[in-house]
């Protein structure tokens, strides 16, 4: 059974290492890609779904995006 500290730890382990400097794609990081592309749709709230690694609204689930939070599911396995 994992430790409950680190347990308490993955969302932030996941927020850092998507919004980290090392999650660059083509012109800009991930934020900025979520950010632009929630400007242009007119979005105030989005979700991510790690486990799916997917993103609500669907309208999100452009390549840049969904390809760096494939790779979340990794921190997520490492720690459980």
């Amino acid at each position: 059974m994992p430790k409950r500290k680190n347990l308490n730890g993955i969302p932030h382990n996941i927020t850092k290492s998507f919004f980290g400097t090392e999650r660059y794609y083509s012109v800009g990081y991930m934020g900025d890609w979520l950010l632009n592309a929630a400007k242009q749709l007119n979005l105030a709230e989005a979700s991510l779904d790690v486990m799916q690694a997917s993103f609500s609204p669907k309208k999100l689930n452009i390549q840049p995006l969904t390809l760096n939070a494939q790779e979340l599911k990794g921190i997520k396995s490492k720690w459980i």
